[in-house]
């Protein structure tokens, strides 16, 4: 993790060490429609169309029980929730952090590190990023989606949309062979391999050793 970067003695003498208990808790934050994950969380996003509108979204946490108070979670800028582990203190985790909960409508995701995400429900329009080594899965229906990634990020589409727009680097995978784009547009540099679905038009701008090929699963 980056913040073990500091001088050996203090890191022995403040580092806090997960104790492998479940530990799990709910907190309330305002509403949020879009989510930036860190560090290696794993989280579980549901899009729930059907919600009436809420005044706070509740977001379920699990991970060491001695370590929950690390886990950092806060709403900020423009109904953005930032999840991570508090950059304030050292922090060696024995079990993964989690974190999931249910949203009315998102239309944004940011992740980085090794963060693990699902996501299910997308619509109407959703604007992805990823560096690093996160993994992002998505399942939406007549969703927009426009991608940005680098490093040794992984993406898996699954559904359909009018549009599928990525911009990618490294050594990046991205499998849209399930997700049916009537329009696609791929721009990619360096190596990985991209699989899309188009059914009217796509565009393929590659560099490098770039992979980009029309799979229809």
């Amino acid at each position: 993790m980056r913040r073990v970067a500091l001088l050996p003695g203090l890191a022995l003498a403040c580092t806090l060490t997960g104790d492998g208990e479940l530990g799990q808790e709910t907190r309330s934050f305002p509403v949020f429609d879009v989510v930036e994950v860190f560090d290696d969380f794993a989280v579980t996003l549901v899009v729930d169309a059907t919600m009436a509108a809420p005044e706070s979204i509740a977001v379920a946490f699990s991970g060491d029980a001695n370590a929950l108070g690390r886990l950092f979670a806060a709403v900020h800028a423009v109904d953005t929730l930032s999840v991570g582990v508090d950059p304030n203190h050292l922090t060696e985790l024995e079990r993964v952090p989690t974190m999931s909960a249910r949203v009315p409508a998102l239309r944004r995701v940011y992740a980085e590190d090794a963060s693990a995400l699902q996501l299910s429900g997308a619509r109407e329009a959703l604007a992805i990023e990823l560096h690093e080594a996160a993994t992002l899965t998505v399942q939406g229906e007549a969703v927009a989606v426009d991608v940005i990634a680098s490093d040794d990020a992984v993406l898996g589409l699954v559904g359909d949309g009018p549009a599928l727009n990525i911009v990618s680097s490294g050594n990046v995978t991205i499998d849209a062979s399930t997700f049916t784009a009537e329009a696609v547009r791929v721009e990619h540099q360096g190596s990985g391999e991209i699989l899309v679905c188009a059914t009217r038009t796509i565009l393929i701008i590659g560099a490098g050793s770039a992979k980009v090929r029309l799979v229809c699963a």
